[in-house]
């Protein structure tokens, strides 16, 4: 079996990118958790901060492909 070595390269590049985005949207959790730890609970707090995740991970997707 001969192994395409283009294939390994595209498998690696979509690995990082989903840790790349599961970092970001993580650290955006951790945020949220200490301003309701400091401040209190808000769902409209929570789902700003999600978006805020998705946002900078596409953006950190978006330097790493071009890079």
């Amino acid at each position: 079996m001969k192994f395409n070595k283009d294939l390994l390269r595209y498998l690696a590049l979509f690995g990082n990118l989903g840790f790349i985005v599961m970092y970001n949207v993580l650290l955006w959790v951790a945020f949220y958790k200490l301003y309701e730890r400091f401040v209190g609970f808000s769902s409209l707090v929570f789902i700003i901060f999600i978006f805020i995740g998705i946002v900078s991970a596409f953006y950190n997707i978006y330097k790493y492909i071009m890079k």
